[in-house]
């Protein structure tokens, strides 16, 4: 398969070259992520990586979060087909309930049990519980003004 035969997102990721491509469209990264990648990308190269350093890390939870609104802004694109926007819309919406329905109940039950370490990022279980709370109800209205 040649280049021709393929869409930019594929000849992107084929290539070697980043996927910044989702269906022709540059895809703006979270500020945060941003940041932390900056942030790890200066340690690394001043070879003073500690690799304990909370900043190195992303919290999996939160990124499951952004994934999240990535998908629903698929949804929101007028340029897709109405039946593909649907689609994006029950993805995002299935997502979060087994987000729910596995990550939170971990975290709820590691607090309820007191073993609520921090983990690689330095979040507290109760902080990222409270992120997480005001990233859900961000994407929930965003769903239901869709």
């Amino acid at each position: 398969m040649n280049s021709e035969q393929v869409g930019p997102e594929l000849h992107a990721e084929a290539s070697g070259a980043p996927a910044t491509l989702l269906r022709g469209r540059k895809s703006a990264p979270p500020t945060a992520l941003v940041e932390t990648v900056t942030k790890s990308a200066d340690a690394a190269n001043t070879g003073d990586t500690n690799l304990r350093d909370p900043a190195l890390y992303l919290n999996r939870e939160l990124a499951q979060l952004e994934f999240n609104f990535r998908v629903l802004a698929q949804a929101q694109d007028a340029r897709i087909p109405l039946l593909e926007r649907m689609r994006f819309l029950c993805i995002s919406n299935s997502n979060l309930d087994e987000f729910f329905e596995v990550q939170v109940a971990i975290l709820r039950h590691h607090l309820e049990l007191g073993d609520a370490k921090a983990g690689p990022d330095g979040l507290p279980a109760s902080e990222l519980l409270a992120r997480i709370r005001t990233r859900v109800l961000e994407l929930v209205n965003a769903q239901y003004s869709f």
